[in-house]
């Protein structure tokens, strides 16, 4: 089966982009150690600015609903999401899969 790749956007507040990177930095070691692998992390400098892209690589949809369960649970998930209720206006994940003209 080929890999699922988690596309994260987040809309973050003015002003508030260090601190959502801050703690976004404390919780990829923690989504990594579920299994989870960060492709990438990308924000906007034309455009809506503060617009951060996460790409991640997860095994399958089960894996990203059940990872995302346990983690909630979790001090350092519960710690993440006060943090984004305050700085993220705005988060849309989809899953997407390689096109078959991608190696």
């Amino acid at each position: 089966m080929s890999a699922l790749y988690l596309h994260a956007t987040l809309k973050i507040r003015h002003g508030c982009y260090e601190r959502f990177c801050e703690a976004k930095a404390r919780q990829v070691p923690v989504l990594e150690g579920y299994g989870w692998k960060l492709i990438g992390g990308w924000v906007t400098v034309v455009g809506r600015v503060y617009t951060v892209i996460n790409i991640w690589e997860v095994s399958d949809a089960n894996h990203f609903f059940e990872t995302a369960a346990k983690w909630r649970e979790t001090p350092a998930g519960e710690a993440f999401r006060a943090v984004t209720a305050e700085v993220v206006e705005e988060e849309v994940i989809t899953m997407m899969k390689k096109t078959s003209y991608c190696p």
